[in-house]
């Protein structure tokens, strides 16, 4: 993969070699969460560079100028833009707060989401100075924003929260599911979680949606992307995950926004709310594609279905330091 001039798989491969070289000499931690996402092929593509020995800034810049998954217009219309943000100015000057639904769907949902979510900073206004449990986290802070776009009747993936994964321990936070392969990976964690907890849980959505992708190439050929929300704390980030280049997973950073917790942040909801709405559309496009596409049985004769080969998966490293670190 060459952006410009620099040849960012090159470059990858050597450090994933030094990674490799250290693991085996000193084995690996969760300091740096970049180093093992490497030696799984993982590179993420977010700001600030997360690979300043390899990549100047300017040349980061350069790379992350080609994301694929750049948005370009707001997904809320002036109208509903408006509406938001009278509501929002009526929370702190003493008025009735509530939002009106509009004529248009998007405005109905966009009012139902702003008008629970406020509702439940009503009902918990010391909840930024207490430890409080994921479950009350997400039905205060985050159920509220999610659900009027994600429980979409039309969709075409099936929404998974908080569910046991069948033979193990794992309860995967929200998941969107299409033919038993996982859309849309997350981990959420809950107001005053560590960094550690953050940082295990980014490798582990990570790492499912490489899992995800690698089932999309094996079962039907592609489209060989996938979903990442993770929500740590009061920030909310989004990735889409791709595997165009020989055994390069491409990790882009989508959106980070935070979260709406107490009545003061109130003015966030806005870009709280347009966060979740272009991150469900773009699944939602991607949950039609990878539904609707030729099984890997019939394409034997249809090569172009199949892009990226299968040959550009990779499998896990061996080693046991590596294997540890991962849980595998």
């Amino acid at each position: 993969w060459e952006v410009d001039n620099i040849n960012v798989t090159d470059r990858f491969r050597d450090y994933q070699k030094n990674i490799l070289r250290k693991a085996e000499r000193e084995g690996l931690n969760y300091e740096n969460i970049y180093e093992s996402l490497a030696l799984s092929s993982i590179i993420v593509l977010s700001w600030p560079c997360p690979y300043p020995k390899i990549f100047t800034n300017q040349e980061w810049a350069e790379i992350i100028k080609s994301n694929p998954y750049t948005i370009k217009n707001s997904p809320l219309s002036k109208e509903v833009s408006t509406s938001l943000h009278e509501a929002t100015c009526n929370s702190f000057i003493g008025e009735d707060v509530f939002m009106n639904g509009g004529k248009t769907k998007l405005s109905r949902d966009v009012a139902c989401s702003f008008n629970d979510l406020y509702n439940g900073l009503l009902m918990s206004p010391s909840k930024m100075t207490e430890k409080i449990t994921e479950e009350e986290h997400c039905y205060m802070f985050l159920y509220p924003v999610i659900k009027p776009f994600f429980l979409n009747p039309l969709r075409e993936y099936k929404l998974v929260l908080n569910r046991a994964t069948s033979g193990s321990r794992k309860r995967p936070d929200l998941s969107c599911v299409v033919d038993d392969v996982t859309i849309l990976n997350s981990e959420i964690k809950p107001l005053k979680c560590t960094p550690l907890q953050q940082k295990k849980d980014t490798v582990k959505a990570q790492l499912r949606a490489r899992k995800s992708i690698n089932m999309q190439l094996q079962k039907k050929g592609g489209p060989a992307e996938a979903g990442i929300f993770l929500n740590m704390g009061e920030w909310m980030e989004s990735f889409f995950m791709d595997l165009r280049y020989d055994g390069l997973y491409r990790s882009w950073m989508f959106l980070r926004t935070k979260l709406v917790v107490e009545k003061a942040s109130t003015p966030l909801a806005e870009s709280a709310i347009s966060h979740v709405i272009a991150l469900e559309e773009r699944v939602g496009k991607l949950a039609e594609e990878y539904k609707y596409r030729d099984s890997q049985n019939n394409q034997k004769n249809r090569t172009d279905q199949t892009m990226p080969p299968t040959s550009f998966i990779r499998k896990f490293p061996n080693t046991p330091q590596v294997k540890l670190l991962l849980n595998l």
